[in-house]
This record gives C-alpha cells, sequence and structure tokens, in this order.
C-alpha cells in the first residue's frame, strides 16, 4: 500500500468512527426517549448525509 493510500485509508477510518459515533448517540437519544422517531430518522438521514439543509418541515414541525 502507498503513503497516499495508507492516508487516505486513515481518513475513510476516522470519518466512519466519526459517523458510527454520532449515529450511536443518536440512537441512544431515541432509546431513552428524547427524540421522535421523525427524529431519529431525519438525524440519521443528515448523519449520512442524505437530509435536508433544514430539520423543518409544514408536516412534522411538531416533531423538532
Amino acid at each position: 500500500m502507498s503513503r497516499m493510500q495508507h492516508a487516505l485509508a486513515r481518513v475513510h477510518r476516522r470519518k466512519f468512527k466519526e459517523i458510527h459515533g454520532k449515529l450511536f448517540d443518536t440512537w441512544d437519544k431515541y432509546e431513552d426517549d428524547k427524540i421522535t422517531t421523525t427524529q431519529l430518522l431525519r438525524q440519521c438521514s443528515n448523519i449520512a448525509g442524505h437530509g435536508p439543509d433544514s430539520t423543518h418541515d409544514p408536516i412534522h414541525n411538531e416533531d423538532v
């Protein structure tokens, strides 16, 4: 493995650990009834990079 490949692998591992940690923290909040199912799904979507820029929408404003 070249130095560049090794450096990229380190970056990917670090990013994966960061995302994994955020997902577990979000799940813990859900299990502790601190967030709703809608909030869980929204936050997971945002963490994964697939969510909207805003966590507010006219349909689920009461969940935020």
